[in-house]
């Protein structure tokens, strides 16, 4: 949060030093930060350490939005794609077919001038 919006959002933020009184769940919760913390860890070192923590969670969640984005329009492609392989496959199978009913009928030509008695 810059300055000015500190300012503006509440009584308090304006102030060079803050001291801050904890519930007993909450005094609870910051010792268990701390003891993921080197033994020597002050109380202001394990608040440090958990807002470092929630600055770089609300990174990371800023860039799992991205990511999902992401796979939504990859998603969103890999269908077209897959639609458009799709249709062409069909295309050439009617073609093929076709191809193939010309052939019999050659044969089928080819046949019948073999048996006449004009070869």
């Amino acid at each position: 949060m810059d300055k000015a919006k500190t300012d503006a959002a509440a009584p308090g933020w304006g102030r060079a030093d803050l001291n801050i009184k904890f519930s007993k769940r909450r005094l609870a919760q910051l010792q268990q930060i701390a003891a993921g913390l080197p033994a020597s860890a002050t109380p202001t070192d394990a608040i440090d350490h958990a807002l470092t923590a929630a600055i770089a969670l609300g990174r990371i969640e800023g860039r799992l939005g991205d990511l999902e984005d992401a796979i939504v329009e990859w998603t969103a492609d890999s269908h077209a794609q897959a639609a458009r392989h799709e249709a062409r496959a069909d295309r050439m199978e009617a073609r093929i077919g076709e191809l193939a009913k010309g052939i019999q009928a050659l044969h089928t030509l080819i046949s019948a001038v073999a048996q006449s008695e004009d070869y």
